[in-house]
């Protein structure tokens, strides 16, 4: 198992400070990945399991979003690379 820390500001809270999760994934991405958010005083208080394919399809779907934004602003030149 595989672990690392993010950090996230979280715009909507009152309370702008950072917050901590910590993802758990095995080396091959495979099977559910564990989400803990940390509490400042460095408890977990929300966990969540979630099968890698879940997550996989949610970024993938930004990631395609995100492509498609970019090449609706490129000019047919940009597009063919000329």
């Amino acid at each position: 198992m595989h672990s690392f820390s993010v950090y996230v500001k979280n715009s909507n809270d009152v309370d702008s400070r950072l917050k901590q999760f910590i993802i758990h994934h095995n080396g091959d991405f495979s099977g559910k990945v564990i989400i803990k958010e940390i509490s400042l005083g460095g408890e977990s208080i929300i966990q969540h399991s979630i099968p890698f394919e879940v997550l996989m399809t949610i970024v993938s779907k930004a990631v395609v979003n995100k492509k498609i934004s970019e090449l609706e602003q490129k000019t047919p030149k940009e597009i063919l690379g000329l």
